[in-house]
């Protein structure tokens, strides 16, 4: 525990202070550093307690690096902590700053709040689960997703490097410098990527041969990295012979496909005249058949109709035999009665009236007549209804 005078500036971390937070009451100052260190200072007599950091102000506890500083760490593939989320180890995308201080991943602390109240980084209970968008943080982690994923960055780092050698104070100096080109050569090349060529190399040695910054070391430095530098562009020349020779491989085969145009087209044009005749015939056959299925369904009308004219007759010769069979029967009985008042006549001597039965038997012979007329139209109208 140290006591904090507030006239001079605090010391004791050896690396960079990534964090700094005050108890509730305002009497300790808590500081963290890249070291894995902690130190706690005595606050006596503060009045005030330090409000929380909005996005607009720092954004966050953890001391932003300069954007020389980022330049400064950006010759390594390895993501810097400062970048990376300290739950999911990943760089952050949308980082925001939680109760306690600390940058998250957004995805990551929404989950971890999902099952805890407490800080990932301390274990202690935070006051609410709020979180703050940390802006600055996320531009410095796309500036360094740019200068690690994209050909103008690397061209970036290189440029910044070759100041490095220019306003280099040693030979050392200059030596360091020459070895992170070599470096972020390799870097660029993994990622297919070509920024500096043996010309190049040439041109740094002569910057560096003007201010005087070139002993044995940094002349063999140099001699390495011109030789890197012609193995790199080596690689990217012999992929572009293996373009040249592929573009001309093919164009031999479109040439060797150009004879058979003509042909081609001669079969596409009979192809075509086929197509033609073959829609002009199944125009027709259309045509056919659509007149075909209107003749059908007149065909079909008529035969209904003949059909319903013939039940239609049948059902009157029907009802004609039982008219007639009715006025047989009656016939019957009538003839029946008048023979019975004949007898009863005859038997007491008395004549029946020879007129009255004259006309008995004209009316007998006229329904018998009728009836045999009747009976003969019947059967030659279902004759002809059979046939």
């Amino acid at each position: 525990m140290t006591d904090l005078d507030l006239g001079r500036t605090l010391g004791g971390h050896t690396h960079w202070v990534r964090s700094v937070c005050v108890s509730a009451d305002g009497s300790r100052l808590f500081s963290g550093s890249y070291n894995n260190t902690i130190k706690v200072w005595n606050r006596p007599q503060v009045p005030t307690i330090l409000p929380v950091p909005s996005s607009s102000s720092s954004s966050s506890s953890s001391l932003s690096l300069s954007s020389a500083a980022l330049l400064s760490t950006a010759f390594s593939s390895e993501l810097p902590d400062e970048l990376r989320c300290p739950i999911g180890h990943e760089l952050f995308k949308n980082p925001v700053i939680a109760g306690d201080g600390f940058n998250y991943e957004h995805a990551q602390i929404k989950k971890w709040f999902q099952n805890h109240n407490t800080s990932p980084m301390t274990n202690a209970v935070l006051p609410n689960k709020n979180v703050i968008p940390n802006h600055k943080l996320r531009t410095r982690c796309l500036e360094w997703q740019k200068l690690h994923s994209t050909e103008a960055g690397f061209k970036k780092q290189l440029k910044a490097i070759t100041a490095d050698i220019i306003m280099a104070e040693s030979p050392g100096e200059a030596l360091t410098a020459v070895q992170k080109i070599g470096a972020l050569l390799e870097l660029a090349r993994s990622q297919n990527f070509l920024i500096l060529g043996p010309a190049g190399v040439v041109t740094l040695l002569e910057l560096a041969q003007v201010a005087q910054m070139v002993d044995e070391q940094v002349a063999s430095a140099f001699a390495v990295l011109k030789s890197q530098s012609a193995v790199h562009v080596g690689e990217f020349q012999e992929k572009y012979r293996q373009l040249q020779h592929k573009r001309s491989a093919n164009a031999a085969a479109a040439q060797s496909f150009g004879g058979s145009d003509e042909e081609i087209q001669r079969d596409l044009a009979k192809a075509k005249q086929n197509e033609a005749l073959a829609k002009r015939k199944d125009a027709a056959a259309k045509a056919a058949l659509a007149a075909a299925a209107v003749k059908s369904a007149k065909t079909a009308a008529a035969l209904k109709s003949a059909q319903e004219e013939t039940r239609r007759l049948q059902k009157n010769l029907e009802n004609n035999a039982k008219e007639l069979e009715s006025f047989r029967r009656l016939e019957e009985d009538l003839a029946a009665q008048s023979a019975a008042l004949s007898e009863k006549l005859k038997a007491i001597g008395e004549q029946v009236d020879h007129e009255a039965q004259e006309t008995d038997a004209g009316g007998s012979s006229s329904s018998s007549s009728s009836s045999s007329s009747s009976i003969s139209n019947q059967q030659q109208t279902t004759a002809n209804s059979s046939k």
